[in-house]
């Protein structure tokens, strides 16, 4: 019974994670939507730590550090820049970003393979690209494309929209390669 609820909350860890990189792309232009990443977080890193019951490794990585010093140099930076309140709002909102992805980056570190993170990717990126599409409009879209202008950055940045959408295309196409009979269950879940 433990093993079968461990089962489910990992799924639903996976599918809360999609929804999470989701959220951090569609509302990140709404004064609430840091508040919907914020509960995601608060509820993966819960769910996270029931799911190892209460034990959470928190460890500092590599990564961590590299990040960390990003963060310093960005703070410091507000000494020469131009405007150095807006250097260090925008510095502020990296590190909240930076601190809800440790969080959530606490359920994942111990995998032996990328392959749950990476479906998150490939999903959120498949939402996201249809969200576009549906906000935007199929024919409005063509008119653009055609026209050879630009969509307008009204619910995310577009280039943000086509870098999703390239990696939830490259996601399964490459998995292949760089894996030994990678059997992706993106792929699995599609077919």
């Amino acid at each position: 019974m433990e093993k079968t609820s461990g089962r489910f909350i990992d799924k639903l860890i996976v599918m809360l994670t999609t929804l999470w990189l989701v959220a951090f792309t569609v509302f990140s232009t709404e004064t609430w939507g840091k508040y919907v990443y914020l509960g995601l977080t608060v509820v993966i890193f819960g769910l996270g730590a029931i799911r190892n019951g209460w034990k959470v490794n928190i460890a500092i990585e590599p990564f961590h550090l590299c990040t960390m010093l990003f963060l310093l140099y960005g703070f410091a930076s507000c000494l020469w820049a131009f405007d150095a309140t807006y250097t260090i709002d925008r510095m502020t909102t990296v590190a909240q970003t930076l601190i809800c992805m440790y969080f959530v980056y606490t359920y994942y570190r111990d995998d032996k393979d990328s392959s749950r993170l990476l479906d998150c990717v490939m999903w959120a990126g498949y939402i996201v690209t249809i969200y576009a599409i549906y906000y935007y409009g199929l024919d409005t879209i063509k008119s653009l494309i055609a026209a050879g202008d630009r969509i307008d950055n009204e619910f995310t940045n577009v280039n943000e929209i086509g870098m999703m959408a390239a990696y939830s295309l490259i996601i399964p196409l490459l998995c292949p390669l760089f894996r030994r009979n990678c059997h992706h269950r993106g792929h699995r879940a599609v077919q």
